[in-house]
């Protein structure tokens, strides 16, 4: 299975280098962002969400926001198991906090986690109350290390 010929895939990837690329230039959170966006992986979560949306035919446009949510909220829950853990590599790369430091790699995390809330914020109230509690049942699960 090539999952990088999936539009689902190609769609959100698509999707995190134009979020990268809407980043202030002149601010240094792009560069950490950009690392971390661009550092890899399979994309699956965001993935799940797209195909059953295509499946019940819907445009992938229409669920491409909550697919890329969920993508930068995974990826700031992975910046804070690398703070934690003081891991660093991550997918064959330096971890963010290595290369840039703990405050820029804490800082990214919570700049994904509150792109993520706007960009969820747009399915309606109930969808965003369920996302947060996801993300506070991500942080508990955490803190049981």
């Amino acid at each position: 299975m090539d999952i990088d010929k999936w539009d689902e895939y190609r769609s959100i990837n698509k999707a995190l280098i134009d979020f990268v690329e809407e980043i202030d230039n002149g601010s240094n959170m792009k560069k950490v962002v950009a690392h971390i966006c661009q550092s890899g992986g399979k994309k699956t979560r965001p993935v799940i969400l797209l195909l059953p949306s295509r499946i019940c035919g819907s445009e992938i446009g229409n669920a491409l926001d909550a697919a890329l949510s969920i993508e930068l909220i995974h990826s700031a829950s992975l910046i804070h198991d690398d703070l934690l853990d003081r891991g660093i590599l991550r997918r064959g790369a330096k971890t963010a906090h290595e290369v840039y430091g703990t405050p820029a790699a804490m800082l990214a995390g919570d700049y994904l986690i509150s792109k993520s809330i706007e960009l969820i914020s747009a399915y309606g109230k109930e969808v965003g109350m369920e996302f947060g509690r996801a993300g506070m049942e991500m942080a508990e699960g955490e803190a049981w290390m």
